[in-house]
């Protein structure tokens, strides 16, 4: 591998070095997916939505794509995605202001009066 080929990345603790542009892109590309997919995730699961355990193994999939193209990024990231993942877990009775699905449920609660405003 030359110099002119090599590029790095760095992540918040570690440094890592990825052998050329396309596959820098593909891992922050398969990280971003893997945020999105682990914000779905939480929401289909605290809302009982339909297909929630394939949105879990979705990123899953792409959790061992990141593996297997970065393990180092893997590794490093592992904790992070726990930390994150319990964050974002949350139920119907206390939905995550910071959520699509849950600001619709809130705006349609509040459309019909819930919570009660009454004493």
């Amino acid at each position: 591998m030359s110099a002119n080929n090599a590029r790095r990345h760095q992540t918040g603790r570690t440094e890592f070095l990825f052998n050329g542009r396309g596959s820098t892109e593909k891992v922050l590309g398969l990280l971003h997916l893997r945020e999105r997919l682990a914000i779905a995730a939480a929401e289909y699961e605290a809302h009982d939505l339909d297909g929630a355990v394939e949105v879990f193994q979705q990123q899953l999939d792409i959790e061992s794509a990141i593996r297997a193209h970065a393990p180092d990024i893997h590794e490093a990231r592992w904790s992070e995605w726990l930390e994150r993942d319990a964050e974002l877990a949350h139920t119907p009775d206390a939905p995550h202001p910071e959520r699509g699905y849950c600001q619709l449920a809130i705006r349609r609660a509040i459309g019909t009066g819930w919570p009660s405003q009454a004493g």
